[in-house]
């Protein structure tokens, strides 16, 4: 059992006795007495009685190897008993200090020092991981160095991180992941470039956009001087958006508010919309955004069959329209009854945006049905890979054409053969 150096608590439960006048004590292997607290004697089913006695100590390392007695004293014992309990491992989590930057004021493109103090720690080998815009760095990229207080025997020590970060990572976020035992610490900080601004996260107006419907999307840039308007553009995967798209607008104080307003698509699932704000003589400061559009799943028209009486023997298709989906990944199969057919069979028309703003496309199969086919069940099941919904439609071939009439008993003649033209 492992014991928090800053509390300690050892409890000792009593099997039935009788009578009930019973005394506790807890000492050290110094004898030395430890307070504790032992409950009054309860009766139960069978007249005994039982109790239970806790202590609790303040340890320390040098605690570590040490006995710790409970005395019991009681009229059937013919002399005082003890229960002893070897302290035999520690447990103390660290304590971290705040992230300290070195310079305090970073310059883009030169070193940084970040480092963080560990103390008060038992025993002394912690996981350390730093990380740097949600990215793990490796362990050459920083050190640490832990050492042993002689005197408490409590472990201590400082690790530290050096990095050359540019404009692009001003306002990232620097973290460090100190893991003790099966415990977690975590301490963060941000790499602040004096005199640079300050980017706002990107807002969209409405809150949850829908497709053919225009939404706005806005960041705020901070510390930006009155007398200067920096150039701010708006891109999409690095393809500049057109100007006439953008807008900018100065707030109360050094706020500049830049917006961007468009009328999106299904093509615009889960694209990456970026500010760029250009301060003199630096390189661009970046605030990125996913345009958060909902999924849809395809709505499938009736299966339109050409021609409209399909005969047996003669090439026919069954064509699907499939409209309303975003994004646009289907797997489209045909079946005839539980049997699918070749892909060699089947055309699907690439995606196209159509009026309301969604994908739209369609699905053909062209085969030539037997007679053994008449009555069969032809069906195109269309499966939306993003929202695993699926959707299918079914039409029941009425082959025309020769079909065979068999053999039946006649009380004229022993059997009749014959065709029956539909």
């Amino acid at each position: 059992m492992s014991v928090s150096v800053r509390s300690w608590i050892c409890a000792v439960r009593f099997i039935p006795f009788y009578p009930p006048n019973i005394q506790v004590t807890w000492y050290t292997e110094d004898d030395v007495m430890l307070p504790s607290y032992t409950t009054d004697p309860l009766p139960g089913n069978e007249g005994l009685y039982h109790t239970s006695s806790t202590c609790s100590y303040t340890v320390t390392v040098k605690d570590l190897g040490k006995d710790f007695r409970c005395r019991v004293q009681h009229v059937s014992l013919s002399r005082p008993t003890h229960v002893t309990w070897t302290l035999r491992e520690i447990l103390s989590p660290p304590t971290l200090g705040d992230i300290q930057c070195v310079p305090a004021q970073p310059q883009p493109g030169q070193p940084v020092t970040f480092s963080c103090m560990i103390s008060d720690m038992y025993p002394g080998e912690p996981g350390i991981q730093w990380t740097w815009s949600a990215k793990e760095l490796s362990e050459p990229d920083w050190t640490e160095n832990v050492q042993q207080n002689p005197e408490s025997k409590m472990f201590f020590g400082t690790t530290e991180l050096t990095l050359i970060p540019d404009t692009k990572h001003h306002l990232s976020e620097i973290s460090l992941d100190v893991r003790h035992h099966t415990k977690r610490f975590t301490k963060k900080t941000l790499i602040n470039f004096k005199g640079l601004y300050v980017l706002s996260e990107i807002s969209s107006d409405p809150r949850i956009p829908d497709y053919g419907r225009p939404v706005t999307m806005r960041c705020d840039v901070a510390g930006c001087d009155p007398g200067h308007t920096p150039e701010v553009t708006w891109s999409e995967r690095g393809r500049e958006l057109g100007k006439h798209q953008q807008r900018v607008t100065r707030g109360s104080g050094d706020v500049l508010s830049c917006s961007l307003t468009i009328t999106p698509t299904a093509q615009d699932y889960g694209k990456v919309y970026t500010c760029s704000v250009t301060q003199r003589g630096m390189q661009p400061i970046t605030k990125d955004s996913v345009l958060s559009l909902p999924e849809r799943p395809p709505t499938l028209s009736d299966i339109i069959v050409h021609p409209m009486r399909v005969a047996a023997n003669q090439k026919a298709s069954f064509k699907v329209t499939i409209s309303g989906f975003s994004p646009r990944d289907l797997q489209i199969k045909w079946f005839k009854e539980f049997s699918t057919f070749p892909q060699s069979e089947v055309t699907i028309l690439d995606p196209e945006i159509g009026s309301d703003g969604l994908y739209k496309s369609s699905s053909t199969l062209t085969f030539t049905p037997k007679m053994t086919d008449d009555k069969t069940s032809i069906r195109c099941e269309v499966t939306h890979s993003q929202s695993k919904m699926v959707r299918e439609k079914r039409y029941t071939l009425h082959l025309t054409g020769e079909i065979p009439v068999y053999p039946s008993y006649d009380r004229r003649r022993s059997s009749i053969y014959g065709r029956l033209n539909v």
